[in-house]
């Protein structure tokens, strides 16, 4: 069962914050050296103080931006900055923003405490490989501040609509609303009425929990766990992570694709690259003018897009310069492929999987998992992912349909987890909005299932 619990949150005093925009953030692992130096000039209550600090010369293990972010923790909550909530409470989360293609959607879910458990051994379940360096990062923050800025974005099965009847908040005004720099309006409401609370536990207790974003955290929560050594008493704040959880089957959960920018290589041969491409894929080549490629990029999605319905294996392919599009059909329809042969079954069928083993590795050399390499740039918006590839003189660039959310909900049950950059929920959490602390006056009490 997922163990699901109300917290005493902390948030910005409305007295002293009258624009929240200017001291919340994006989640730190979307926050570029740019974006970290605006937003700690942007307001210097910036929850970027605490979530992603500057690194100053001379810093040692005294003195670094976890310790400073433990200071201006410390002062803001004795200022009044950030205000603790009396009653323990639910956080209802929505976001209202625009789709892929423009739509207008509605995400919602809400934000609360989860007691960990190992992952695959219980009911929480990952979906994606992830990378050491971030953890160790997220770990010492949490050493150092015992607090969490941003929940873990999870999904659960809600398939008679449940949870969206028992919380309905749309009657009353939020008490947090923030519009985001892309346009994304993320509003909050705090529900504190114990019967909602018992029943909101209730419902969630006979169900799993999936990981959609925020694997290095939750795994960092476990390790903090462990060297807090308080597994035996439930109450104790270390047991339990702060996260977000959304039905799968809100209409407003989206997974954005993850375009693939190939840059850097040496010695690539274009035309035998194209050639052995055809060993493994039918390629349909969409040629144009060079002065005219619109009508040719929307043939392109087009056919994706129609491939995707159909549940066949497809990827568009642009090569900078070239007056040509290709849309690339895997012939084994990730049945028999030597270059996927060692992965569960699963798998095997993804566009990703197959864009990732067979012609990344597969071909030119390229592990996703190596951070270490410099040749790929990622986007998940299909204009910015041209324009990248303009900019960062790329060679090939790989444009990708998004994981079905079926799929996505198959794959983690099963206990696979699907490679790097596969998958991007969007929108993003914001931090800031509700801080969860994780001393000693935190202690949990969960009103059970």
């Amino acid at each position: 069962m997922v163990a699901v619990a109300p917290f005493c949150g902390w948030r910005y005093n409305p007295l002293k914050i009258h624009k929240l925009d200017e001291v919340v953030s994006p989640p730190y692992d979307i926050i570029d050296k740019e974006l970290q130096k605006e937003l700690h000039k942007r307001h210097p209550w910036n929850v970027i103080r605490l979530e992603l600090g500057e690194d100053r010369p001379g810093d040692n293990e005294e003195e670094n931006r976890y310790t400073r972010a433990r200071q201006y923790l410390d002062e803001w909550r004795s200022q009044g900055v950030l205000i603790r909530d009396e009653r323990p409470a639910l956080y209802v989360y929505h976001h209202r923003f625009k789709g892929i293609n423009g739509e207008e959607l509605l995400r919602k879910g809400f934000m609360a405490l989860v007691k960990l458990e190992p992952l695959d051994q219980g009911t929480i379940f990952p979906h994606e490989e992830t990378f050491p360096t971030p953890k160790q990062d997220r770990l010492e923050l949490l050493r150092a501040c015992k607090a969490q800025f941003n929940p873990i974005f999870s999904v659960f099965p809600d398939p008679k609509g449940d949870f969206a009847q028992l919380l309905h908040v749309e009657d009353r005004p939020p008490e947090m609303r923030v519009l985001d720099e892309k346009g994304v309006e993320h509003s909050v409401w705090a529900i504190a009425e114990p019967e909602l609370v018992r029943r909101a536990v209730s419902l969630l207790a006979e169900r799993p929990a999936i990981i959609a974003d925020g694997h290095h955290r939750y795994e960092t929560s476990l390790q903090y766990q462990e060297e807090q050594k308080g597994q035996w008493d439930q109450a104790d704040p270390s047991n339990w992570t702060l996260m977000y959880l959304t039905p799968m089957e809100d209409p407003g959960l989206v997974i954005f694709p993850t375009h693939k920018i190939v840059r850097g290589l040496e010695n690539l041969d274009l035309g035998a690259f194209m050639e052995s491409l055809a060993h493994d894929f039918h390629m349909e080549e969409i040629p144009f003018r060079k002065e005219e490629p619109l009508w040719a990029r929307k043939e392109l999605l087009r056919r994706l897009h129609n491939y995707r319905v159909s549940h066949h294996c497809a990827l568009g392919l642009v090569v900078p310069g070239e007056e040509s599009y290709w849309v690339l059909r895997f012939k084994d329809a990730g049945s028999s492929s030597p270059h996927l042969a060692h992965l569960p079954q699963c798998l095997r069928s993804l566009d990703v999987t197959v864009l990732h083993e067979v012609i990344l590795k597969g071909r030119l050399g390229i592990d996703v998992a190596d951070r270490g390499h410099s040749h790929l740039v990622f986007s998940h918006d299909l204009q910015e992912a041209l324009q990248l590839a303009e900019k960062e003189k790329a060679q090939l660039l790989f444009l990708m349909n998004p994981v079905p959310v079926g799929a996505f909900k198959k794959i983690a049950i099963s206990g696979c987890k699907m490679p790097q950059k596969a998958t991007y929920f969007y929108p993003k959490l914001l931090s800031g909005l509700v801080i969860r602390t994780m001393e000693e006056g935190d202690r949990v009490l969960w009103p059970g299932p």
